[in-house]
């Protein structure tokens, strides 16, 4: 860890990998670059909000000086948080404390999914604890798509319209939802 001293002022130079820079982080207002996100709607003022607080507990949890924040993806319904492997549960905290903390800056429910490269892991990250019973690829004329297959009395933790948005902005794919 590298302590830089400006001012009087001491900042801890953190490890957090965020789509908004550590200066940014740190001064609450945000550069050129990181303002270009806002505008083009790569990212938006809850993104900044979130980033902004989880670094803030960076100073004050040891175990998140190291997260890794991929991409955030908000809909009216959820907001869906994906981090780095293996850092999904210091995002969420001890009994659930930063969660329920972000939950209660944006006034929806909080998903935090970690990133994987296997689409089924990646899909059941997303719908826990739903088991996938079945993941195929399906070809046809308009592309590939994914069919997963659960459980039929399962009951999904999101609602089916946003499932399926976030799994297409996620993985680029339409995904189909079916029960056995």
């Amino acid at each position: 860890m590298i302590l830089y001293i400006y001012s009087d002022t001491l900042y801890k130079n953190y490890n957090m990998k965020s789509p908004i820079c550590e200066i940014c982080l740190k001064s609450g207002l945000l550069c050129t670059a990181c303002q270009n996100k806002v505008t083009n709607g790569e990212l938006t003022d809850s993104d900044v909000s979130i980033l902004t607080l989880l670094y803030k507990e960076c100073s004050k949890n040891g175990d998140l000086d190291s997260i890794g924040i991929k991409k955030l993806i908000s809909s009216k319904d959820v907001e869906l948080i994906v981090c780095s492997k293996g850092d999904g549960k210091k995002i969420v905290g001890k009994g659930g404390y930063l969660a329920k903390k972000i939950q209660d800056i944006l006034k929806k429910p909080v998903r935090i999914v970690e990133e994987s490269s296997n689409p089924r892991e990646f899909l059941q990250n997303i719908i826990l604890p739903v088991p996938i019973i079945n993941l195929n690829i399906i070809y046809s004329p308009k592309g590939e798509k994914y069919k997963i297959v659960i459980p039929r009395n399962s009951r999904l933790p999101l609602k089916l319209d946003v499932f399926n948005r976030l799994a297409k902005e996620l993985l680029g794919k339409e995904v189909e939802i079916g029960f056995e």
